[in-house]
């Protein structure tokens, strides 16, 4: 399993090929039985429950004590496990992980594939890509919406708008549009002072354009001005935490008026500084089962823990207190947060990192049922697609995690993950 798991990530070796192309065809039916089941739809779990699937989606679920199992079902007992519904990545990307970008790498489809083979691996079921991925990524994400689909589903952002006047914004939204994505990315970031960043009148034009075609805007930003003018101008998902000063109630309120959500990337930051050192997670099992040796080598090497030592990277550090202030301000408000490291890029691991996102989140200060919302329902509310993922119940996809220990007690219980359901059927 090491073995198969380390050439997935990698992309290196020949049997690679074989290994992402493998997809088993779906059971009609099956009754999921014996558990307890937390649909995220509903606050309390359903004890003793039933979990009917058929064609990848479900189709009922009810205690066990309630009624019979309807004849024509194939059942499947948990044994008295945890259930529930797979994770969901507000702020991951798909084209950036270790290896893609090497001489050596294989084709972009093998690639894709390896990566949300690794997502759901770690059980992260559902991706929200966030931008300029490969064009093979678009075929992956339409396979995603089949019953037969056996990886982490994937929805993709457009090329990233980067706009230097309101025209340009809207001629790139508009040619963005014919690749039908599944929401637009936009960037407002001066890099902490060092270079110019899109005015208010240009994403403000970008952003109308998008939503007028009927597409949701999600933005990276750094700065509380910043992303003020954002919801100002409409868009619904601030992928990244405001770091540079703490959000008041105004700011609060505002996001919870325009309808928006914010992810907090609190990995992200992490992932900023920390390699300066020797991070603690390089001696975690469930880091090392998927890293390999060049990983692991190269975040040990000198080369590497001198890029962390730059003032940009201090600045990240120093601030982390203020994101994580901030997370705990706008959820004791009432507003919507969405789990998303920002994984992928730079040293980020897929899938890993999306966990130590969750339990981030809980050491700061959020209580796990909240840390679950915000990595299943929330995402896929803020960004349109909760009529399939995000939740348990009644036409959904069927993607789920079977635990050994409690969710609701500590976000930790995803450690004890025994097995991920991919429209109903395991995931080999």
């Amino acid at each position: 399993m090491i073995k198969r798991l380390a050439c997935i990530l990698l992309l290196t070796c020949s049997a690679c090929t074989q290994l992402v192309t493998d997809s088993p065809s779906a059971a009609d039916r099956t009754a999921f039985i014996n558990m307890s089941l937390w649909s995220a739809q509903l606050e309390q779990p359903i004890e003793n429950a039933v979990l009917l699937v058929e064609d990848g989606r479900v189709v009922d679920l009810f205690s066990g004590g309630d009624r019979a199992i309807p004849s024509g079902y194939a059942v499947v007992d948990l044994d008295g496990s945890w259930v529930i519904p797979g994770i969901v990545s507000a702020h991951s990307h798909i084209n950036s992980a270790p290896g893609f970008h090497r001489d050596d790498h294989p084709p972009a489809s093998e690639a894709v594939a390896a990566q949300l083979w690794l997502f759901a691996h770690y059980g992260v079921t559902s991706v929200f890509s966030m931008g300029n991925e490969p064009r093979e990524a678009f075929a992956w994400r339409d396979d995603s919406q089949t019953a037969e689909h056996r990886r982490a589903r994937l929805y993709l952002a457009s090329p990233r708008i980067d706009a230097n006047s309101p025209e340009e914004a809207r001629t790139l939204v508009e040619e963005g549009a014919a690749d039908a994505p599944d929401y637009f990315k936009i960037r407002v970031d001066d890099e902490l002072n060092t270079q110019p960043s899109m005015d208010e009148e240009t994403y403000s034009s970008a952003i109308e354009e998008a939503n007028d075609k009927g597409f949701q805007v999600a933005a990276h930003m750094v700065k509380y001005d910043d992303a003020v003018g954002l919801l100002n101008a409409g868009v619904r998902l601030l992928a990244h935490s405001v770091r540079d000063r703490e959000v008041g109630p105004e700011f609060t309120q505002l996001l919870i008026d325009r309808n928006a959500c914010l992810s907090p990337t609190l990995m992200r930051e992490v992932a900023s500084f920390i390699y300066a050192d020797r991070p603690a997670f390089l001696d975690d099992p469930l880091f090392a089962e998927t890293a390999g040796n060049a990983i692991i080598a190269r975040i040990n090497s000198p080369e590497t823990r001198q890029r962390f030592m730059s003032p940009q990277a201090a600045w990240y550090r120093d601030h982390l207190p203020v994101a994580q202030e901030n997370m705990l301000r706008i959820y004791r408000a009432g507003g919507t947060l969405a789990m998303g490291p920002d994984t992928g890029p730079g040293i980020r691991p897929q899938g890993y990192f999306e966990r130590l996102e969750m339990e981030m989140m809980e050491d700061a200060g959020l209580p796990a049922i909240a840390v679950l919302r915000a990595s299943t329902v929330n995402p896929a509310r803020c960004l349109d697609r909760e009529g399939d993922v995000g939740t348990l119940q009644a036409g959904r996809w069927a993607d789920f995690l079977v635990l050994d220990e409690d969710p609701l007690q500590s976000v930790r219980a995803v450690r004890s993950l025994t097995a991920v359901y991919i429209g109903g059927q395991l995931l080999q």
